[in-house]
């Protein structure tokens, strides 16, 4: 009877270990999948920078504020479709 408690308890230990090598596998891909939206957002910043270090007029600020960043000027009011 021993014997069998044993070997159960083994078994348990090694489908559990299955199972948790399953996850760290899931895990792991989902950090590289968000490591490279991180690296792709942080270029897309840079560009966002470079634009405006590069740009003198307000102008253009506003309209990188607005097409990018989805923000308004003070009065202004936004219409959806």
């Amino acid at each position: 009877m021993p014997k069998i408690l044993v070997f159960a308890v083994i078994g348990v230990l090694i489908w559990t270990i299955i199972g948790l090598q399953g996850d760290i596998m899931k895990a792991t891909a989902r950090r590289n999948e968000l490591k490279e939206q991180a690296a792709a957002i942080e270029l897309e910043n840079d560009e966002m920078r470079r634009q405006i270090n590069t740009s003198d007029e307000d102008e253009t600020i506003a309209e990188i504020a607005r097409d990018d960043l989805s923000l308004i000027m003070p009065g202004e009011q936004v219409y959806y479709d």
